[in-house]
């Protein structure tokens, strides 16, 4: 055997021979600190840096196994932006380690949220004129199918909630003033040609069948072969091969966390000293509004009526009472009486009220000769304001129209009457006495209502709710569209 060296090769190795210590060391050496791969430009000779420009949306397609969440993270790793420029929406976010904060599928609401405050920045980067001189965002989406899935749900979305259509805004609008995505397509998740030009940079990876490829508009014997190393691509704009360096750790280390804090949600519990219920005339705080987690206000007025309506356990009981201590914080003064054991010791611990038992079948002439009592001659004239609490009021009767008349006399003394019941009674019940409370449409239908239930107080809220049924949810009806609120109060396991 000869013992001279192997001669001198003329040309370069092809990226898919070397192994990741080479790749590693010539990406370092040659390409820069900001690229995470190369491309091999046979025409020429040379290795050409991979990097990603930030002047377009970006794609990332490829097959399971191929590399597409590594290279994503080799991205978002390279760009040198801030944490609060870039928000990362994953399918599966232990692929980005444990330690990272990343917004999971399943967070509808923060997912929702940093669409609408997106659209929102792209509307004021458009009214500004600030285009290329603004600062550089970026939306990094693994698995931008499997996202569109989770939010195309059935009909309408509720104000403030995620829809498919602010992300296509996104994806349309945001590069003119500097908002970019960073996304990984499924192979075969995305066939749509219209979805598929956004992107005006795309890398292809391996996929399941190399004749997809023209989808993406790469030539299917372009597309990488499927013993091809992971992280070997065909790069759309050039047409090139190139291979990302995923054994970089000094690169995916740099990924910044997205902190969630700087994301805020609708909190499960609020405490009803937040609201700042005081004397004075006005629309009543009961909680804080999903869309823009500012205070929600009832609007009842003098002589307005009020219902509550969910079934059990969705906290209508604590919605009821947090109106009526609302209610008490404007009127001081007026009498209160309440029917209903558990909204009797939830206000009385803080308001002088009086409470009438009611039972059986004389439990309507029983309420309506109790609350007559607070009402005189002269009060009357003087319309002062009085309430009237009646919880659990699907089990009351009224064969005689007795609640009916005092629902009528407490409105026309400037008074209101507030009652919570559940849907489904009232929705079959003809002649239900509280016909008269519905009258007004004003209330609140809790979130965990069902659909044909939902329309008790004549409209109906968006049957989508962006975030899961809980105690204390509910839809807001009477001040404006339909609104989602949680109420504010004390909420258990065990709530009513």
């Amino acid at each position: 055997r000869s013992h001279l060296a192997a001669p001198h090769r003329p040309w370069l190795a092809s990226l898919d021979t070397l192994v990741p210590g080479d790749l590693g060391r010539l990406v370092t050496a040659d390409a820069g600190a900001d690229a995470i791969g190369l491309i091999d430009d046979p025409a020429h000779q040379r290795y050409l840096p991979l990097r990603w420009g930030r002047n377009a949306n970006l794609a990332i397609i490829g097959s399971l196994g191929s590399g597409t969440s590594s290279a994503l993270a080799a991205v978002m790793g390279s760009v040198g932006l801030d944490a609060a420029a870039m928000v990362l929406v994953a399918a599966d976010p232990g692929v980005f380690g444990a330690d990272r904060r990343i917004i999971g599928l399943g967070e509808t609401e923060r997912i929702g949220r940093v669409l609408t405050e997106w659209c929102r920045e792209i509307d004021r980067r458009r009214a500004e004129c600030c285009g290329s001189h603004a600062e550089t965002r970026v939306l990094a989406i693994d698995g931008l199918a499997a996202l569109r899935r989770s939010l195309d749900g059935a009909g309408p979305a509720a104000p403030g909630a995620g829809s498919w259509e602010l992300v296509d805004r996104i994806l349309t609008e945001g590069p003119a003033v500097g908002v970019f995505a960073v996304v990984v397509i499924e192979d075969q998740g995305v066939r749509s040609a219209s979805l598929v030009s956004r992107f005006s940079e795309r890398w292809v990876m391996r996929l399941g069948d190399a004749a997809d490829g023209p989808i993406y508009g790469v030539p299917a014997h372009s597309v990488p072969e499927p013993g091809a190393a992971a992280g070997s691509l065909v790069v759309f704009s050039s047409g090139l091969s190139a291979r990302v360096l995923l054994e970089r750790p000094e690169v995916v280390r740099t990924l910044p966390a997205t902190e969630l804090a700087m994301v805020p949600t609708l909190a499960s519990s609020l405490d009803r000293a937040d609201l700042a219920m005081r004397d004075g005339r006005g629309p009543l705080p009961i909680g804080r509004r999903f869309d823009d987690l500012g205070i929600a206000h009832l609007d009842v007025g003098s002589g307005d009526h009020a219902l509550v309506v969910g079934p059990a356990r969705s906290g209508r009981t604590t919605a009821l009472v947090t109106l009526a201590m609302a209610w008490a914080a404007q009127h001081p003064e007026a009498p209160i009486a309440v029917v209903g054991d558990a909204a009797c010791a939830a206000l009385g611990g803080v308001w002088t009220v009086s409470q009438v038992a009611a039972r059986g079948r004389g439990a309507a002439r029983c309420i309506a000769e109790a609350a007559r009592e607070s009402i005189d001659e002269h009060d009357r004239d003087q319309r002062t304001a009085r309430l009237v609490v009646i919880d659990d009021a699907e089990r009351i009767d009224d064969p005689d129209g007795e609640l009916q008349r005092l629902c009528e006399q407490i409105a026309d003394a400037g008074g209101s009457v507030f009652a919570a019941a559940r849907a489904d009674v009232l929705r079959q019940a003809y002649g239900h006495w509280t016909s008269v409370l519905r009258r007004d449409r004003r209330g609140l239908v809790m979130a965990a209502t069902g659909d044909h239930d939902s329309e008790v107080l004549g409209e109906a809220p968006p049957r989508r709710c962006p975030i899961p049924p809980r105690p204390g949810l509910g839809w807001m009806i009477g001040s404006g569209p339909p609104s989602l609120v949680q109420i504010a109060g004390e909420l258990t396991s065990t709530t009513r």
